[in-house]
């Protein structure tokens, strides 16, 4: 396309010329007329309509035909767009999503829905088959109609050893006693011990282990010694639940 640089022609502009004073108008050249009929045309044949000596529209139906199409390819664009983020966000929060089997713990004793609180009830294989299928009977049940959840009821947990050696022979989800590491307390050259220090026996003997009885005491500083028939640290209570 060009602007019509005919004789006559005004900065690239029609003159209508001053016939009475001698000026001629501008003089269409064929050049020009064809470059406007192929953008016309051009038009109309990328909307997929073909040419039809004196129909007058068109120019207008190729126009409307391009704009449908161009909005409608926008939309999609958007749509595909907004699935895409969609799609990211979803994923997103996949990741951090609870999966069957992870175990949370909760600040108030209610259970809400979709957990199980860790009590060691029986669950139905059938009606629990995702949580079923993350855990088997690593807790109990028949492995036929029944599984168990784990009873973390009154109990602090422990990484599983896995091969590590620290906790060596564990198996996932077995249980173990309170226990306190052997040890013992010589006391050399002891002088009279009375029951009063928390110790059984008389006399000392020089190099002589005398064994520890009675009510622990305190040493004046740090309070009095707590006793209880667990050996456990400070602890706060809160209930263990299982996702479904």
């Amino acid at each position: 396309m060009h602007r019509i640089d005919t004789a006559g022609a005004v900065g690239g502009q029609f003159s209508p010329g001053n016939p009475g004073a001698g000026v001629m108008p501008t003089i269409l050249s064929a050049d020009w007329c064809n470059d406007v009929q192929e953008q016309l045309v051009g038009v109309i044949l990328s909307a997929g309509i073909a040419l039809v000596k004196g129909e007058g529209g068109q120019l207008l139906e190729a126009i409307e035909l391009l704009t449908d199409a161009a909005r409608a390819a926008a939309e999609a664009t958007a749509s595909a767009d907004a699935t895409a983020k969609a799609n990211a966000a979803l994923a997103a929060a996949k990741a951090f999503a609870w999966s069957p089997g992870d175990v949370k713990t909760r600040a108030l004793g209610t259970v809400e829905a979709g957990w199980y609180e860790c009590d060691g009830s029986l669950k139905n294989i059938a009606t629990d088959a995702a949580l079923y299928a993350a855990i088997g009977v690593t807790y109990g049940g028949d492995g036929v109609t029944t599984f168990r959840v784990p009873d973390y009821r009154g109990e602090f947990q422990r990484g599983w050893d896995h091969g590590r050696g620290v906790d060596a022979g564990r198996a996932l989800g077995s249980s173990q006693d309170d226990a306190m590491q052997g040890h013992v307390h010589p006391i050399a050259n002891a002088p009279q011990i009375g029951s009063g220090f928390g110790y059984s026996g008389s006399t000392g003997v020089s190099g002589a282990i005398i064994s520890a009885t009675g009510v622990p005491q305190g040493d004046g500083i740090n309070g009095t010694p707590r006793t209880a028939p667990e050996t456990r640290p400070r602890n706060i209570a809160v209930m263990y639940v299982i996702k479904r």
